[in-house]
Formats: structure tokens, sequence, C-alpha cells
């Protein structure tokens, strides 16, 4: 409706539900006792009829608000009809919705993917750019929200992977990792895009990240989901060792996953390089912007206590205080060695109440596992906003 919102008016939350719900039942033909069951059932009204037409009433008026500044008339953007004991709410012509523009290029890319591969691309590209994540959100708990908030899901899904599917037939894998990082904000535990992403690493040759993060979300799965990696999951890896250029790389990782615990049992947390830190962080700072879980950094500096101690007794307390990370934090927890004595952490699903926990827990921990060493450890936390960078 222009560029004028709804909200701008400041009129109460009963006006706004009833304008969503006649969004999304557009062009439907609807019972009062039905839209007022759907929207209110919780409240008990003598004349339910009645209150459903002055709930009418102010939206209309709302709506004239809107339209009057656009020099338009109501029923060019939303015409609300009764008529036979129905409601219908039909879209005027001066009136867009994004979810129909959504919903029309994913069908006109599904018509063009075998004939015109490369203006479905196009299309699929315009389409999933509308999507901004589930179909009001804000109303999580709205029955009559849960059929269109997995149509579009599933919609999503299917034209993404279909797009991906392209990309990958046409080698346009620099693009299928942008998609990837666009899209696994939205969808961080999908397999499938983690696939399409492990394929495009290993064509790139970028074999020390693809191994990095087939550790990093198989292991976030099974702690999340409670799932362990799929065949195609693990064919991809063994692809990923098989190709890798850095022997040593690929055998020691070979080696630890025979030493150690198998992937779904490990407890502790995952060790990284820099560069792979940042882009972990940089997605737990995009997800905090949403509002989602707190996350919080933390750096572990190694102090010395005692003159005389060289970089030999640094790197010795360096791998103690790293085992005693592993055994203390928790697997998808995130830390890298940052410099020869201090180790930054990326801590997902916590509350800040418990930092003091684990900080006691790392410092005893160190202490019993230090037995002569010098050092001491300075253990800091701060939240992951949007506003800090690393």
């Amino acid at each position: 409706m222009g560029t004028v919102s709804l909200l701008d008016n400041r009129r109460s939350q009963k006006i706004l539900e009833l304008l969503k719900y006649f969004i999304t039942m557009r062009n439907k033909r609807l019972l009062p006792e039905i839209i007022m069951e759907n929207l209110w059932p919780d409240v008990v009204y003598q004349k339910p009829r009645s209150a459903l037409r002055t709930q009418i009433f102010r939206l209309r008026k709302c709506l004239e608000e809107i339209t009057l500044p656009l020099q338009s008339e109501i029923s060019d953007c939303l015409n609300i009809t009764f008529g036979g004991g129905y409601y219908t709410c039909i879209l005027g012509p001066n009136c867009s919705l994004d979810a129909d523009q959504f919903e029309g290029l994913m069908q006109k890319g599904n018509a063009l993917k075998e004939s015109d591969p490369l203006l479905a691309i196009e299309t699929y590209l315009k389409g999933i750019s509308l999507y901004k994540g589930e179909y009001l959100s804000e109303n999580p708990y709205d029955e009559w929200a849960l059929a269109p908030r997995n149509h579009y899901h599933r919609l999503y899904l299917q034209s993404l992977f279909r797009l991906l599917e392209l990309l990958k037939y046409q080698r346009r894998f620099e693009e299928i990792v942008e998609i990837f990082e666009g899209a696994v904000f939205l969808e961080p535990l999908e397999e499938n895009l983690h696939y399409y992403y492990l394929e495009a690493l290993l064509e790139q040759e970028n074999i020390r990240q693809a191994l990095s993060h087939y550790s990093y979300i198989t292991s976030r799965m099974y702690q999340e989901l409670g799932i362990k990696p799929s065949p195609s999951m693990r064919e991809i890896y063994r692809k990923i060792r098989d190709r890798s250029e850095e022997k040593e790389i690929t055998d020691l990782v070979f080696i630890e996953r025979k030493l150690d615990y198998p992937v779904e049992s490990r407890e502790g947390v995952l060790f990284c390089d820099g560069d792979y830190f940042r882009l972990l962080y940089d997605l737990e700072k995009r997800r905090s912007s949403r509002g989602q879980e707190k996350v919080f950094l933390g750096l572990v500096t190694l102090l010395q206590v005692a003159t005389g101690t060289g970089s030999s007794g640094n790197l010795s307390a360096m791998e103690k205080l790293k085992k005693v990370l592993g055994l203390c934090l928790r697997k998808g927890d995130v830390a890298c060695q940052w410099n020869q004595t201090q180790v930054i952490l990326i801590l997902t699903g916590i509350e800040e109440t418990n930092l003091d926990l684990i900080r006691k827990r790392v410092e005893d921990g160190f202490k019993n596992e230090k037995g002569s060493s010098t050092s001491g450890l300075l253990i800091k936390f701060q939240p992951i906003e949007e506003k800090f960078f690393i």
C-alpha cells in the first residue's frame, strides 16, 4: 500500500491482526463465526457478529487514512465485502503483495528450468530474495497462519534446491557459495543446503574449509537435533578427504577420527583456525541481530606469574589450556588459538548468569592440570552483538 504502514496509525492490535488474517485469507469466503474463532478463540462475546462488524469498521477507517494521502480509493488497495453471510477480502490493482510475487516467480522458475535454465536461474534468484523468513513469524501460535507458513517455507526450500542444482550443472560454484551464505541464516540446520556448500568448496579446491565445516555442522546437528550425518553427507566427506592435495591435513583428520570418539558421541569444544572462526563469529553476530538466543564471545589469556618463562613455557601451558577447554566446554562451543597466549571462544545457548560457573570450571581445571607451571588465567566474556567486529 505505497510507502505507508498500518503501524504508523498506532491502532489497536486487534485491527492489525484482522488485517493480517484478511490478507492471508484473501479471495476466500469467510464466515463471521470462523473469523472470530480463529482470531480470538479465548474471548467470549455476547454479540460476536456485532463485535466483528465494529472491528471491520475500524479497519476500514484506518485503511481510508492510509489511502487518502496516496490519492487512491480504498477499493483500489484492499476491499472487504459482505454478502450471502460471508466476508471476502479482495486486493485491488494498487495493492501488491510480496507473497504473491514470490509464489509467481517460483512457479515461473519451475516452468523454465527445463526449457531455459539461464532464465530460470534469474527468476529463482529474484524469488528467493523476497523470502525473509517464516511467514508471519510474529504469530507463531496462530493456527490459521500455520498452513500458509508451511506452504511458503516448502516452496522456498524446493525452489532453492532447484536453483542450486541448476548452478551446479553449470559449474557456477562461486554463486552457490554466495547463496549458501545468505540462506544459512534462514535455514541453519538444513542438511541439503550444507551438502551443496560442501560440494562447491570441494570443486573450488577449498579443502581445509570444507573439512572444518563438515566437522562443525555434523557436530552441531547431532547436538541440536540428535541426528547423524546422512549417507550423502558421509559420501561428500569421503570425496573431500580423497580429493585433498594437503595429505598431511587429510591424514591427520582421518587419524584423529580413528583415535578419538566418533563425532556423534564426542564431547567438548570445536577448535578451528582464525579464518573459520571469523566465519562462525559473523554467522552468530547476524543471528543475534534477529533476536535469537544469547551468544557470548570469550577471551582466555595465559598470565605469567613468575619471570623466566619463555616461549616453550607458553607452548606447554597453551596445550594444557586447550586440553582443559576441550574437557570443560560443550559440543557446539567454538575455540580458536588467537596468539601464543590467548584463546578466543564462542559460547552459544547459555545464560549470562552461568558465565561465572564456566569461568570457575576452566580456572579450576587449569590449576589441576598445570602442575608446576607458572601460568595463571584471565577470562573475560561479552555478548556478541551486531556492532562488534573481530
